[in-house]
């Protein structure tokens, strides 16, 4: 049968009420649903005044704490949970754990699907009534779990629950066309219900500064910032993304500076636009916190600081990059790159922090022509596994020296191991030196001499004749 006219027959409550239930089910759905509704024909209701979104947050706080203080992860019944589709066999304290994880997500999920609804709806206070409520709730009260089956505490359970809801709230904000005034109506209750915050809770507003920020992106109207600016009164380093932004469009660049300088060490994004700013405005600074941010974390900040800081830039900073590059890389190019403008105390002091590293030293120390070092860390390290590369490194220069490690290796090998892999790295030994003409006759007499070991030992000659050694 024809699908349209098959449709047009079906009566209208009906589709309404099919299309309904669709859109409960499916919350990408939804969010297309409602991204083609006119923002006006989402929610053109009267924003809550400060006392009903003060009694709101008090409420859903109270009924999220009831619901958290309910919950029991100790007394349960493992069969009565979806335990089934793993593809290996696993402990009870992991089936234990996952009923735990169960147990709360059906106690608490609601929340986040209302959660994400209110947003959707435009309904942006009370979305951050719920949210602040939330965050306090379930970092205030802690579900009783002496048989540690969630393995961490239940705050930092619902913590990462709750980064991943904001981020799917973030994603949405981006997306959504959400009435500018609603943005900022909501926002006002909200800091007015943070002014009013005890300090001990101030910290936790540091989980939902990324959210807050991303509600402003809504906001075009200058003014409006300078009214979020007068409004607040509470300290600012636990939301610093949100407050350099406002801070930001007031032109306030001395107090955002200042803001930024006490927030950087706990935030990326904070760290990242201060660095910015001194990029363009202050070289100094720039420099003293670049330095700061590499010993800070090195695999986070180098490639960007190095992208910027040259030799010409500034060779102090550089050349504590491309040693940094060299210790974390175990790259000794780069090393090469500074060698030379190094003093003997700024070479010792890197000789000594990378002295665990046996081949990297060696490569470093071959930079700089020092063989007799080498030779002395060759010898005191003649278990390691890199012994042919360093040997390599110096071959050229020192035959006869490598020829001598290479003998005293292969005979302290078999005396005490055995095995294709111990034969594999005596002739991968043989092989440095095999190419040099001054070494072919003691390369003779030493391949002879493990050929006819005794006892006979048949997978070392196999090895041997495989490498073309006899």
């Amino acid at each position: 049968m024809d699908f349209e006219l098959l449709y047009n027959k079906i009566e209208l409550d009906y589709k309404l009420n099919f299309l309904f239930n669709l859109l409960k089910k499916d919350q990408k759905l939804k969010l297309e649903f409602l991204e083609n509704i006119k923002d006006e024909e989402r929610y053109n209701g009267e924003t809550l005044s400060l006392s009903e979104f003060e009694n709101q947050f008090e409420s859903y706080y109270e009924r999220y704490v009831n619901i958290i203080n309910e919950i029991d992860i100790v007394n349960f019944d493992s069969d009565d949970y979806d335990n089934d589709g793993y593809d290996r066999y696993i402990d009870y304290w992991e089936i234990d754990q996952d009923c735990a994880e169960q147990i709360i997500d059906e106690a608490t999920g609601f929340i986040e699907t209302e959660t994400l609804d209110c947003l959707l709806q435009g309904r942006v206070d009370k979305m951050l009534s719920q949210t602040l409520a939330f965050l306090f709730a379930s970092q205030e009260v802690e579900i009783n779990d002496e048989a540690d089956n969630l393995f961490e505490s239940s705050s930092q359970f619902f913590l990462r629950k709750i980064e991943l809801l904001f981020d799917q709230m973030i994603s949405k904000i981006e997306m959504l066309k959400i009435s500018e005034s609603l943005v900022y109506n909501a926002l006002n209750l909200a800091i007015n219900l943070i002014n009013k915050l005890d300090e001990d809770r101030l910290y936790l507003l540091k989980h939902i500064d990324l959210l807050f920020n991303s509600l402003l992106t809504k906001i075009s109207d200058v003014s409006k910032f300078k009214s979020l600016y007068q409004l607040i009164e509470f300290e600012m380093q636990p939301m610093p993304m949100f407050c350099l932004e406002i801070i930001k469009e007031n032109g306030k660049r001395d107090q955002w500076e200042k803001l930024a300088v006490k927030s950087y060490v706990d935030s990326f994004d904070v760290a990242n636009q201060l660095l910015d700013y001194y990029y363009v405005n202050n070289k100094l600074k720039y420099l003293e916190l670049a330095e700061i941010l590499i010993d800070i974390n090195f695999y986070t900040w180098s490639d960007k600081i190095k992208a910027v800081v040259t030799r010409d830039y500034d060779l102090d900073l550089y050349k504590k990059l491309c040693l940094k590059y060299c210790y974390y890389n175990y790259d000794a190019a780069y090393y090469r790159d500074v060698f030379e403008y190094l003093s003997i105390d700024e070479k010792n002091e890197f000789y000594q922090s990378i002295k665990h590293n046996s081949l990297l030293l060696v490569q470093v120390l071959a930079i700089e022509e020092k063989y007799d070092d080498i030779k002395d860390i060759i010898e005191g390290d003649l278990d390691s596994y890199d012994l042919n590369k360093m040997l390599n490194i110096i071959v050229e220069i020192e035959p006869m020296f490598c020829f001598y490690i290479v003998e005293k290796v292969s005979q302290n090998l078999l005396k005490k191991e055995r095995g294709r892999n111990v034969y594999r790295r005596i002739v991968g030994l043989i092989q440095v030196v095999q190419a040099f003409e001054e070494l072919r006759s003691s390369i003779y007499l030493l391949t002879t001499k493990l050929y006819n070991h005794k006892p006979n030992l048949p997978a070392l000659k196999d090895e041997m004749r495989k490498a073309g050694l006899v």
